[in-house]
């Protein structure tokens, strides 16, 4: 009953019903059974990762910390759950989900997810982290461009804009992620854009950004990740040599970043498309370097260096309007960013004991 109640989208035209309830199925489903087992297995589990870290001289505990993580991530996920349920009962079971007030409890269930989540991070990974620029968030409407390095700080502008900024959000996710139960169940209730980078058909998705951003309201921020994934170093050499055949002059400006992909301009002037009167928010981070990969993150954790995030706020009267002049200023702003990038990678590795 649950799963069926949760499979209700924000833009249902857009997904297939039989294909999200047979995926909430295996997530959702996973994470309900997943969680009572867990509670109840976690005494044992936590013993079991001490001495692991005790033989291996892991004195930080960082095994037992990312086995309390996990553990707490299935709680919260099974929790999101039963909350959105009761919610889509609330909401005449699913008929009022895009009435004001409905949305305005959706908004309150995902503010509550996103900080219950980055709690949960700096409480077991040992997160800390420093912001500069948090005064630019605000006023709306911006349209937000974030670095993105890993699955981590893909909550960084959310929670930023949420929980520290007092604004709502409106998020191009990739559709990968809807296999995380609370993106999937809370982020198809609200007006965000799940985009398929595969698709064949990327007109149709570029108008749906266009639709997300036209339809914000004032006080509201687009969140982007314009380098389209996971910025890796092997995926940015392929990035590059494709470029050399199709465009010689991106990929020169591609082969000189250092850490970051190269922008996709495409989703990020559809949403400025679609809010010609947003401001533009640049977010730069830097020690999610820690968080790229399970090895890695279990070798990092509890992490050792503070993650620093940077906002740089950019007037829409100074950002070009027409398409080569936005893809050349994107292109500098990402080549500052990866500057400043480098820039603070050094002073982590200077700052490590």
């Amino acid at each position: 009953m649950i799963i069926a109640a949760v499979a209700g989208d924000y833009r249902t035209r857009r997904v297939s019903r039989p294909r999200t309830v047979l995926r909430r199925l295996v997530t959702v489903g996973g994470v309900l059974v997943a969680a009572p087992v867990l509670l109840v297995l976690a005494p044992l589990l936590l013993a079991v990762a001490v001495l692991v870290d005790l033989v291996l001289g892991r004195w930080g505990l960082g095994t037992a910390r990312i086995v309390l993580f996990a553990v707490g991530w299935v709680v919260l996920a099974a929790v999101t759950a039963v909350a959105a349920f009761v919610l889509w009962v609330a909401e005449g079971f699913g008929t009022l989900t895009h009435s004001g007030r409905a949305q305005a409890r959706e908004r309150s269930l995902e503010t509550w997810w996103l900080g219950t989540l980055m709690g949960l991070i700096r409480t077991t990974l040992g997160l800390r982290y420093s912001i500069e620029g948090l005064e630019g968030a605000r006023p709306g409407p911006v349209v937000v461009l974030a670095r993105h390095v890993s699955l981590v700080d893909a909550l960084v502008s959310p929670v930023l804009w949420t929980n520290l900024a007092d604004m709502g959000i409106r998020v191009v996710f990739m559709a990968e992620l809807r296999n995380e139960p609370s993106i999937d169940v809370v982020g198809h209730r609200l007006p965000n854009h799940f985009v398929d980078r595969t698709s064949s058909d990327m007109g149709s998705e570029l108008a749906a950004m266009r639709e997300m951003a036209a339809d914000a309201g004032p006080d509201e921020a687009l969140i982007i990740y314009p380098e389209g994934g996971l910025s890796r170093p092997a995926r940015r050499r392929r990035i590059i040599e494709k470029l050399r055949s199709t465009d010689p002059e991106a990929a020169e400006r591609a082969a000189r970043l250092g850490h970051l992909l190269p922008p996709r301009v495409g989703g990020a002037a559809a949403l400025l498309e679609g809010r010609p009167d947003a401001d533009v928010v640049v977010v730069g981070h830097v020690g999610f370097e820690q968080l790229t990969d399970p090895v890695h993150t279990w070798r990092s954790v509890p992490l050792r260096h503070p993650v620093r995030i940077r906002l740089w706020r950019h007037p829409r009267s100074e950002i070009p309007s027409d398409r080569e002049g936005f893809e050349l200023w994107l292109a500098e702003r990402w080549e500052e960013l990866d500057s400043w990038v480098d820039e603070n990678l050094e002073k982590s590795d200077e700052e490590t004991p």
